[in-house]
């Protein structure tokens, strides 16, 4: 056998003239198949060579070991004493070429041995090193993957014993050298360390010795004042002396709770140009939004608490109750004492103004016009003469008894509000709600009272025989006219010509959906009660909706919504529609503990208008929602209430002049027990003060608040009577103790007024009908309607000739902004049309002869429904035009009205309603303010006035 098949690998197979056969072969070696060839890149060994194997391929070997250990490839390290590196080295080859013709099982990694030496030499001892072998201090400080490369670092090649070449040897990784325990270069990590910790904590002491100095500094106040050295580690050892405040800091700290970012309606026209031009011109910069509107402070009592105490937590009798009142009432006192000052100041800065304004008053410049213009302006804005100088006088006496009220006005205690329904005190609907026309020489009638709070001064009410007079003859007169409400029923008039025009431009796809949306409006159908009590209604099945691809989705999704969930899509949600109408059921046949609230609006008592008084009602019966009470109905002036709604879901009708007849409400443990609640004409303050400071389920027994006694008695009470003409559902979602009871029934902030209206309350047939001639062509989907509400005072339904004072270009600031609204948010592909409700006949003429075919009205006589006792005619009318108007997509309203402020409830849309003063209507010429809204740009985002705002105002909400 020849050298060189002695000296070759077992793996080689040699050809009869000592030369490696070069076919290819494969075989698996646990990486896969790999060409044993040599014809895979390995370099052609030299005559008498043999070959040692194959070094697999870079896309074999070399990718899996980079994909596995991509950071640092193992390095292959061969034994001098192996038979292959002895052939590769005396032909003459390198170490890396040799390397490159390794078997795989030679690329097996060892372990060094525990002391090796370098190859014999001829020229020194084995004995004795090299200098570059010696150990030095710097190679045990620096690992050895990155000191540079010598003869010594390589250990001799030995036979492998097993083909694996992804791990180690396990003497590499668990031999002893990986055991040492301590290491020149870990000492020296470790005391790099504790240096750096004995810096930084060097650091920290001067600073603490220089917080220390700026203390001292400071004043003995800090340090204790005594004079003495400072001592830190006493300091941090003394406890701390306890303050009287330091309980208070504990207790844990109350977030008033920002009401939720309302969604702002996405402009298609005008405001896209103006978002476009502001890009150009930069980015702009974000707006704060405060958590509360400027005029309501954060009190306690509208917060949640923070930590893991629920929001919502029942406030039962006891000590804590009682503090939590307190503290709510102690808050409405200083937010009162507040608003107060800022007012008086408001006032002088205002007086002050208008003295200097008088003095200085300059004349006018006369306006030059073309006389075509000239003639064209009179012929729109002709007013008589006489209609200009009872308007200018109306004014000018409004604005002297503004001036004169606000001069005179005396300073009054802010600690009113803790004494808001005191027992043994005529009721407040007495003092300041009632209108009753006493006899002057009748001296049993009247009693004068002591009214500091409003009038300062003593004030005549009617005595307990008086309103036992009243009582007797409001019952006569209901007896003699009971049978004639029963078969009464209102005949409504025909729609305004403006509709018929702009119905007869619909094409037939746009009129085949208004007679659907039409019937659909008229649902739930309604049943009458009481009075008003007859043959049901019946209405046709709804058919499907029909198909309609044009005008907005929005308006096209709440009609489908409103098919699917009835309500008008406002109770979505809601989970105490079904078990409200049961209980309500079975307590009215005694089925159930009778627990009652009914709604008052007596004759002699000034309940308001229609939005003063839905919005008590709504109240009344949102009070009853939480506390689990039958609700209960009654108008005794204009008109019974049965003749003017009907009940889609609850009996609600009732009378106190036939409540002897009803087999529960004439139990004497019951009517003896009835306690009333007036909080006529209260403030927000007041409503406050005295709905969110307590539960609305006390424990039996618990101690009433003094100055709030009535209130207390009536909580406890099976029968609370309420007198009121205000709103407070809107504000009583920050009660915390409401939001339990909320939550469970599913109601939300902006839905829940239009929600329970629509659950109580649904107009007669006819004129229900003529509401939805109406309201089917405003919720067309290719039609942006824009509501208008103007108020211009009583004073234009009582005398026909000053009403012709009131123009549009009078009240321009209206028509304006519904213009900008349409032109900002409409579609292209819809219609603008607008609808005005006013108590201006001349106005509305004016408006229709300005606007053409773009406005659309009712062609019904304004007329207040206080004013007109008696009469049908002017409730019907409020009811049809606010019904309607409420429809609208947007609202422009008069501000400090219910009439608007109940549209926009029921509309139930966040960012929908614009709110302005009018500075011309002499009823309110003396509320007007800063804060009034006169000037108002309606393309803006930030115009609209969200409803905690509209229920901080007037009737509140």
């Amino acid at each position: 056998m020849s050298s060189h098949a002695m000296n070759a690998s077992p793996w080689v197979k040699l050809d009869a003239d000592g030369g490696s056969t070069r076919s290819p072969r494969r075989v698996g070696l646990g990486l896969g198949s790999t060409d044993l060839s040599n014809a895979m890149g390995a370099p052609r060994p030299r005559q008498g060579g043999a070959v040692l194997g194959v070094f697999p391929t870079p896309s074999s070997f070399g990718e899996r070991e980079n994909r596995q250990h991509p950071r640092s490839p193992p390095r292959i390290r061969v034994l001098a004493s192996s038979p292959a590196h002895h052939a590769a080295a005396h032909n003459g080859y390198s170490s890396d070429e040799s390397s490159a013709d390794l078997s795989p099982s030679l690329l097996r990694v060892k372990a060094f041995p525990q002391s090796f030496s370098a190859a014999p030499s001829s020229s020194s001892s084995s004995s004795r090193r090299t200098p570059s072998s010696r150990p030095s201090f710097l190679a045990s400080l620096v690992p050895k993957r990155f000191r540079p490369r010598s003869a010594l670092d390589s250990p001799p090649l030995e036979v492998p014993r097993s083909p694996s070449l992804l791990r180690p040897h396990p003497s590499t990784r668990h031999g002893p050298s990986s055991r040492r325990a301590c290491t020149p270069r870990r000492a020296l990590v470790v005391l790099m360390l504790a240096a750096l910790v004995v810096a930084l904590h060097a650091t920290g002491v001067d600073h603490a010795r220089d917080q220390v100095e700026r203390w001292r500094a400071r004043g003995s106040a800090v340090l204790g004042g005594d004079g003495r050295a400072f001592s830190f580690a006493a300091k941090v050892e003394e406890p701390a002396p306890r303050r009287a405040g330091d309980e208070a800091q504990k207790r844990p700290r109350e977030v008033v709770r920002a009401p939720e970012m309302e969604k702002r309606p996405r402009p298609h026209r005008a405001a896209k140009v103006e978002e476009k031009a502001g890009q150009r011109a930069g980015p702009a910069r974000p707006k704060v939004v405060d958590a509360a509107p400027a005029g309501d402070a954060a009190l306690p009592f509208v917060a949640e608490p923070a930590g893991n105490e629920p929001a919502s937590a029942p406030r039962g009798g006891g000590a804590e109750a009682a503090e939590d009142e307190q503290a709510g009432l102690e808050a409405v006192v200083q937010q009162a004492e507040q608003e107060a000052a800022r007012a008086e100041v408001e006032l002088n800065e205002q007086l002050e103004m208008e003295k200097v304004s008088v003095k200085h008053k300059k004349p006018r410049p006369m306006k030059v016009h073309h006389k075509a213009d000239k003639a064209a302006v009179d012929a729109i804005v002709a007013v008589p003469a006489e209609a200009e100088a009872k308007a200018q006088a109306a004014v000018d006496k409004a604005v002297t008894a503004a001036r004169k009220k606000a001069a005179d006005r005396k300073k009054k205690d802010a600690s009113r509000y803790k004494r808001l329904l005191p027992t043994g005190v005529p009721p407040r609907r007495h003092l300041y709600g009632a209108n009753f026309v006493l006899s002057a020489d009748d001296l049993e009638a009247q009693t004068e009272v002591e009214d500091p709070e409003l009038t300062n001064a003593m004030v005549k009410v009617p005595t307990a025989k008086q309103l036992a007079k009243l009582f007797a003859q409001g019952k006569k007169r209901y007896a003699e006219d009971e049978d004639d409400w029963r078969s009464f029923e209102w005949k409504a008039p025909p729609a305004d010509a403006s509709l018929q025009r702009f119905v007869d431009k619909l094409d037939p796809e746009e009129r085949t959906l208004r007679d659907w949306v039409q019937h659909l409006h008229k649902l739930p159908v309604g049943h009458g009660v009481g009075l008003g009590a007859g043959a049901p209604h019946e209405l046709a099945p709804l058919g499907d909706v029909p198909t309609f691809d044009r005008g907005s989705r929005d308006k096209w999704a709440a009609l489908v919504v409103e098919s699917q969930e009835g309500h008008a899509g406002k109770c979505q949600g809601s989970n105490w529609l079904e078990k409200y109408e049961t209980m309500h059921a079975e307590m009215l046949e005694g089925k159930r503990d009778p627990k009652f609230i009914s709604y008052h609006c007596e004759q002699g008592i000034n309940c308001g208008g229609l939005g003063d008084r839905l919005l008590g009602m709504t109240s009344a019966f949102f009070f009853g929602l939480m506390t689990q009470r039958a609700f209960l109905a009654e108008w005794q002036s204009p008109v019974p209430l049965d003749v003017i709604f009907d009940s889609p879901h609850v009996n609600w009708s009732h009378s106190s002049f036939t409540a002897d007849r009803h087999p529960v409400l004439r139990q004497k443990r019951l009517a003896a027990s009835a306690a009333d609640l007036d909080i006529i004409h209260f403030d927000r303050l007041s409503v406050d003060a005295t709905f969110g400071t307590v539960s609305w389920n006390p424990k039996l027994g618990r101690k009433p608040t003094p100055g709030f006694e009535r209130r207390d008695l009536a909580y406890q009470s099976p029968w609370i009577k309420m007198y009121t003409n205000r709103g407070m559902i809107y504000r009583s979602f920050k009660y915390k103790h409401l939001q339990k009871s909320i939550n469970r029934l599913g109601l939300e902030p902006t839905t829940a007024f239009a929600c329970i209206s629509q659950y109580l309350f649904k107009p007669k047939p006819p004129a229900l009908d003529l509401i939805t001639q109406y309201t089917s062509v405003l919720a067309l989907p290719t039609v942006f309607s824009v509501g208008i509400h103007v108020r211009t005072g009583d004073q234009s339904m009582r005398d026909p000739e000053y009403d012709k004072v009131n123009t549009v270009k009078r009240h321009v600031s209206f028509f304006r902004c519904a213009r900008e609204l349409g032109e900002t948010y409409a579609r292209k592909d819809q219609r603008v049309v607008f609808y005005l409700v006013t108590d201006s006949a001349h106005l509305k003429h004016d408006a229709q002869r300005v606007l053409g075919n773009k406005l659309v009205t009712t062609d019904m006589v304004p007329q207040h429904v206080h004013q007109k006792s008696g009469h049908v005619d002017g409730v019907m009318n409020a009811v049809v035009e606010d019904w309607i108007l409420a429809k609208a997509d947007m609202l422009v309203a008069t501000q400090d009205s219910g009439f608007g402020k109940l549209a926009s409830f029921m509309m139930a849309k966040p960012n929908a309603t614009v709110t302005i003063f009018p500075k011309f209507n002499p009823d309110v010429m003396g509320l007007m303010s800063k804060k009034s809204h006169v000037k108002v740009d309606c393309t803006s985002p930030t115009v609209f006035t969200s409803f905690d705002q509209l229920s901080s105002e007037w009737s509140l909400g």
